[in-house]
């Protein structure tokens, strides 16, 4: 395998299904390119199992504490576990079109370390499918970048927003320089609607955080998780 997708999901059911979807079609039209990741959010409304049956290269992962807005570690646990080297970071209600795999292939293989690579995206509106700016939540990475700005940090865990931006900072302090990619991404899904989504807790937090001259994550790595899918091999846990 040369390139893993990681994904996470909080209750999201109908963005699972349309990521399955994905992931199968290109599974099948590229047997054991992809490394598929998914790490659930501990997820009050979980998604079947049966969802992720028949994709051979998918690992699916569940956090075991019921912490809010827990992205940081679902994406660390979702590194953690990819098997290669160059990794997309994928936001869940975002996708690939079927004719830009090879594209997606292309821009991995011409990542180069210290570089981090955002997609432009299509969002469909009432007139159509328009262009939009980047997200910097989507994106691919060397493995070794990601670890050597401390991942995600999970000081942000526990209530909403600033850690993207805190991610992006410490990539660009720490010299990973910036790089837009040929693929476009799709934003294919509703969001998790009825959550609260205010900033002000995490925002002084990224203010304290970035006061350091080159920042780098002070939490990695401090929630535990276990393996739901395939059910045949042992799970892993922190």
């Amino acid at each position: 395998m040369q390139l893993s997708i990681v994904s996470h999901y909080y209750n999201n059911v109908s963005a699972v299904e349309k990521m399955i979807a994905s992931f199968a079609q290109m599974e099948r039209d590229f047997p054991d390119y992809f490394d598929f990741v998914l790490v659930d959010d501990h997820s009050h409304k979980p998604v079947p199992l049966n969802m992720f049956e028949g994709l051979r290269n998918l690992r699916v992962f569940r956090i075991k504490e019921d912490v809010a807005w827990n992205m940081p570690a679902a994406r660390n646990i979702g590194v953690h576990e990819a098997r290669c080297e160059k990794i997309v970071l994928l936001d869940i209600d975002h996708g690939f079109h079927r004719d830009d795999t090879r594209s997606l292939m292309l821009d991995a293989e011409r990542l180069q370390q210290n570089e981090i690579g955002h997609f432009p995206r299509m969002k469909k509106e009432k007139g159509g499918w328009v262009e939009i700016n980047p997200h910097i939540n989507s994106f691919l990475i060397c493995r070794s970048d990601f670890m050597r700005v401390g991942g995600y940090d999970e000081s942000f865990s526990g209530s909403y927003g600033c850690e993207d931006k805190f991610f992006q900072v410490c990539c660009r302090k720490n010299g990973i320089k910036r790089k837009l990619m040929s693929t476009m991404a799709f934003v294919v899904a509703s969001a998790t609607q009825d959550l609260d989504r205010d900033k002000s807790i995490n925002q002084t937090i990224l203010e304290r955080l970035m006061s350091k001259p080159v920042p780098r994550a002070e939490k990695f790595m401090t929630y535990s998780w276990e393996k739901i899918h395939p059910k045949s091999e042992l799970s892993v846990s922190a």
